[in-house]
C-alpha cells in the first residue's frame, strides 16, 4: 500500500481525480515536492477515497513515499506484525489495488496499521488514532473479492437447457456468500484485535451498500481496462481476466456489466483480431454478459447489435463449416447471444431483418450438435412468436421447421418445431396457405397423436385450433384425408392425460363446427359419443364445458332428417347429465322449436324423460329449466305427441313448473300452464289428468293468482288459460 500523506485543505471529488495511471507517470517524473502553505487554523485528518479504493491525498503524486508519523494515542495498539504478515501471503493480483500497480511491502508501522485496517470488513467502521485521525480501510474491495475467486461461487457456463431456470439462481452475494467472506481465516475474525481496537460496527444494510459499490468499480475496472489493451500484446491477458469476472449468473451484475460497455467493448474486440483463442473468449464474454433482463439486453443490443451481427454470422458461418478451432463453442455461444436477443419481443423483428439471419437459421437441419439446434430452434420458436414476422417466416422457413418436426430425434427440437407451426397458423395471412399444404397438416396430425411430450401435443393442436379458426379452412380440416383431423381431436379427448391437451382439443371441435361441417361431423364415427363422454365424465371442469359447447355447436345444426339425428339426440342425453354447466337444455329447446324436428324428438327414448329430469332436478340453474320446461311446451304444440307426453314423468314436471311463485319463476309458470291446457285439448288425456293427485290442486291456485291481475287490472302478454282449463279438466272427471 502507498504511503498515507496529511490532507490538503481542499478536497478532490472522485470525478476529477487522475487516472492510476497518469499518477504513476507523474510521480516518477517529479523530481521536486510542493511544500503546503501553513494554515493558522487546524484541520481535520479528512482523507479521500482514489478511484482505486485506497486513501491517497489529492496532491499525492507530487510527494516523496516517506511513512508518516503517527501521533501518539492514548488507546494501546496490538502487535499487528504476523498480521501483516499474513496479509502479504494473500493471492491478489498486485496490479488491482496499487495507483502504481506495484504492492510497497516496507515494513513501515503505518504499513503494518494500513494491513489491519485492510482485513476490515465492509461493515467495519473508521478506526479512531488519536485527536480527530482517522484511516479508512483500504483493501476491502480487495478482500471480497477475493474471496469470491478462492470459493469459487458462480457456476461456470451451463447449457441451454439450464438457462432460463438458471438466470437468476446466483445472486450477486447470498447470504451463503457473506457467511463465506467472514470466515475465521480473514482479519474479521480476530477477536484481540477486536478488543483492543475501538472499531465501530456498521449495519447490514451499509455493509451490503459498501459491497456493492467495491463491485460496481472493480467490474469498470476489468472493461476499462480491456479497452485500453485492445490493440496490444495484453489483450489476451484482459480477456482471460474478463471471461472469469463474467462467467456467473446473476443477472443484476450482469446489466451492471452491460451498462459500463461490456458489450460494445467486446464488439469493438471483434474486429480487432483474427486469432480463433482470442475470438473464442470473446464470444463466450459476449454470451455471460447477455445472461441478464430483457431491458438490459434491449438497451445493449441497441447500441452494439447492428455493428456486432455481421460479425457474428460470419464467424458462425466459418465455425460450421469447420475453418476455426473450437468450431462447437463458436456455434454454441453465438447461438446463444442470438437467442438471448431473440427473447426481447420488441427487437425480434430487427434480429429477422439482418442480412444473412434468414441463412443462418434454414442451416438448423444440418447441425450435429444437439445442443446447438436445440439452441437455434428456440431462436426461430422465439422470432415466429413476433407478428411482425409470422408472413416472413412462412415464405422462408417453413419446410425447415417441418422438417425438424417430422425426423429430428430431439423431444426438446420438435416441441419448438410444434410451438412455431402454432404460431405461424396465428396469422391471418397464412392460415389459408397452411390448411391447404398437405405437409403442415400431415406434420400437425403425426404431432397430435404420436409425440410423448404434452407440450409438443398441445402446440399441435392449438395449431389445429388457429387454423381451424378461419372459416374458409374448416370444410378443409374436417375432409383432410377422410377425416384424419377428427380421429386425432376424438383420440386426444379419450385418452390424453393432459388437460390442456384436451382442452385445446375440444376448442378445435368447437372452431370447426359449422352448417357446412355439421353433417361430417355428426356421422365422423365416435365423435359425438366421444363429445358427450367427455362433456359427462372427465376430471376437468373446463374440457367438460368445452365439450359440451362443441357437441351443443355440432348439434345446432343437425336436423331430423339426417342419418346423425338419433346418434345426436342419444349424445345430448348423455351429456345433460353433466354436473357442469352446459349448453345441452339450450340445444334441446332449439330442436324443439323446429315443427319438423317434434316428431321424431318426442319419439325419441329419454328425451322426454332428460326434460324432465331437468325441471324437477334442484341441481339445474333456472335457465335450464325454462330450457326444457319451454321444450316440452313445444312438443306439446305438434297435436301427435299429446297422447305419449300425457303420461306421469312429464305431467310431474308441468305440475311442478307450474306451481312456482315470484319473478324469476313466472315465465316458467306460464308455460307450464300452457303446456299443460295444450295436453288437455286432447279428449283422452283428460281423464288421466284429472286422476293426477296434485294438477287440479295447482291448475285452481293458478286461476285465482290470474283472477287477482284481472282485478288489479294488470295486464298479460299472453291469453289467461288457468279458469278454461280448470273447467274442462272437471267437466271431463
Amino acid at each position: 500500500m502507498p504511503a498515507i500523506y496529511p490532507p490538503s485543505t481542499k478536497q478532490r471529488s472522485m470525478d476529477v481525480l487522475p487516472h492510476p495511471e497518469s499518477i504513476r507517470k507523474r510521480s516518477k517524473s517529479s523530481s521536486h515536492h510542493v511544500r503546503r502553505k501553513p494554515s493558522p487554523v487546524p484541520r481535520p485528518n479528512t482523507m479521500i477515497r482514489s478511484y482505486s479504493g485506497t486513501e491517497l491525498h489529492s496532491n499525492f503524486q507530487r510527494r516523496p513515499p516517506s511513512p508518516v508519523q503517527r501521533p501518539p494515542s492514548s488507546v494501546p495498539r496490538p502487535n499487528t506484525m504476523k498480521k501483516s504478515s499474513s496479509y502479504d501471503k494473500l493471492s491478489v493480483d498486485p496490479s488491482s489495488h496499487s495507483r502504481a500497480g506495484k504492492v510497497d511491502k516496507s515494513p513501515s508501522p503505518m504499513r503494518r496499521i494500513s494491513s489491519s485496517s485492510s482485513s476490515s470488513s465492509p461493515g467495519a467502521m473508521l478506526k479512531r488514532l488519536s485527536s480527530r485521525e482517522k484511516i479508512l480501510p483500504s483493501h476491502i474491495r480487495l478482500e471480497v473479492r477475493s474471496q469470491n475467486s478462492q470459493n469459487n461461487y458462480f457456476p461456470k457456463k451451463s447449457t441451454i437447457d439450464n438457462e432460463i431456470s438458471s438466470v437468476t439462481s446466483a445472486p450477486s452475494l447470498s447470504k451463503e456468500g457473506r457467511q463465506q467472506s467472514q470466515s475465521p481465516t480473514s482479519f474479521q475474525k480476530d477477536n484481540s484485535m477486536r478488543e483492543m481496537s475501538p472499531l465501530k460496527k456498521l449495519s447490514d444494510s451499509d455493509k451490503s451498500v459498501k459491497m456493492k459499490k467495491e463491485e460496481k468499480l472493480a467490474i469498470r475496472r476489468c472493461i476499462e481496462a480491456l479497452n485500453r489493451h485492445l490493440n496490444d500484446e495484453k489483450r489476451r491477458e484482459k480477456l482471460n481476466k474478463v471471461h472469469a469476472k463474467f462467467d456467473h449468473w446473476d443477472e443484476l451484475r450482469h446489466e451492471v456489466e452491460l451498462n459500463y460497455g461490456a458489450a460494445n467493448v467486446l464488439s469493438l474486440a471483434l474486429t480487432m483480431t483474427q486469432d480463433d483463442d482470442e475470438l473464442e473468449i470473446i464470444c463466450s464474454c459476449l454470451e455471460m454478459v447477455f445472461r441478464t433482463t430483457q431491458n438490459g439486453v434491449q438497451a445493449a443490443y441497441s447500441k452494439t447489435g447492428p455493428s456486432a451481427v455481421p460479425w457474428l454470422l460470419q464467424l458462425l458461418k466459418q465455425a460450421e463449416r469447420g475453418s476455426l478451432k473450437h468450431s462447437d463453442s463458436f456455434v454454441l455461444n453465438i447461438t446463444k447471444i442470438i437467442y438471448y436477443w431473440s427473447r426481447v419481443p420488441d427487437i425480434r423483428m430487427l434480429v429477422m431483418r439482418h442480412s444473412g439471419m434468414v441463412e443462418m437459421l434454414q442451416r438448423v437441419t444440418t447441425l450435429a450438435a444437439p445442443e446447438s439446434k436445440i439452441a437455434r430452434m428456440r431462436i426461430i420458436a422465439n422470432l415466429a412468436n413476433s407478428d411482425e414476422n409470422k408472413s416472413f417466416f412462412m415464405e422462408n422457413l417453413l419446410d425447415s421447421v417441418l422438417q425438424i418436426a417430422v425426423i429430428d430425434e430431439s423431444d426438446e427440437a420438435r416441441k419448438c418445431a410444434s410451438a412455431t407451426l402454432m404460431d405461424l397458423a396465428s396469422c391471418s395471412d397464412n392460415q389459408v396457405k397452411m390448411a391447404n399444404n398437405d405437409r403442415v397438416m400431415g406434420t400437425l396430425v403425426k404431432l397430435t397423436t404420436s409425440e410423448s411430450n404434452p407440450d409438443t401435443r398441445e402446440a399441435a393442436i392449438a395449431g389445429l385450433q388457429n387454423l381451424a379458426f378461419c372459416q374458409s379452412n374448416r370444410v378443409r380440416l374436417v375432409t383432410y384425408s377422410n377425416g384424419v383431423v377428427l380421429d386425432a381431436m376424438k383420440k386426444t379427448l379419450a385418452s390424453d392425460l393432459n388437460d390442456k391437451a384436451r382442452m385445446r382439443a375440444a376448442g378445435t371441435l368447437t372452431n370447426m363446427a359449422c352448417e357446412e361441417t355439421a353433417k361430417y361431423m355428426g356421422n365422423h364415427k365416435g365423435l359425438l359419443q366421444t363429445l358427450a363422454v367427455v362433456s359427462k365424465k372427465d376430471d376437468n371442469s373446463d374440457v367438460q364445458g368445452r365439450g359440451a359447447m362443441a357437441l351443443t355447436k355440432i348439434a345446432w345444426n343437425i336436423e331430423s332428417d339426417m342419418t346423425c339425428y338419433k346418434t345426436l339426440m342419444d349424445a345430448l342425453i348423455v351429456a345433460s347429465l353433466s354436473n357442469a354447466n352446459n349448453p345441452v337444455s339450450q340445444v334441446l329447446r332449439a330442436q324443439a322449436r323446429s315443427p319438423k324436428n317434434r316428431y321424431s324428438m318426442a319419439r325419441h327414448p329419454g328425451i322426454l324423460d332428460t326434460l324432465s329430469d331437468i325441471c324437477l332436478d334442484s341441481n339445474y340453474a333456472i335457465a335450464d329449466k325454462e330450457n326444457a320446461i319451454r321444450a316440452i311446451m313445444h312438443l306439446s304444440n305438434e297435436e301427435s305427441n299429446r297422447k305419449i307426453m300425457c303420461k306421469k314423468t312429464v305431467l310431474n314436471a308441468l305440475v311442478t313448473c307450474a306451481g312456482k311463485e315470484g319473478g324469476e319463476w313466472r315465465g316458467i309458470s306460464e308455460s307450464a300452464i300452457v303446456g299443460i291446457e295444450r295436453l288437455a285439448t286432447n279428449q283422452s288425456n283428460r281423464a288421466v289428468m284429472g286422476r293426477h293427485p296434485s294438477l287440479l290442486c295447482v291448475v285452481a291456485k293458478v286461476t285465482e293468482r290470474e283472477q287477482k291481475e284481472i282485478d288489479g287490472g294488470i295486464v298479460s302478454s299472453h291469453e289467461r288459460l288457468a279458469k278454461q282449463l280448470l273447467l274442462s279438466l272437471l267437466l271431463a272427471m
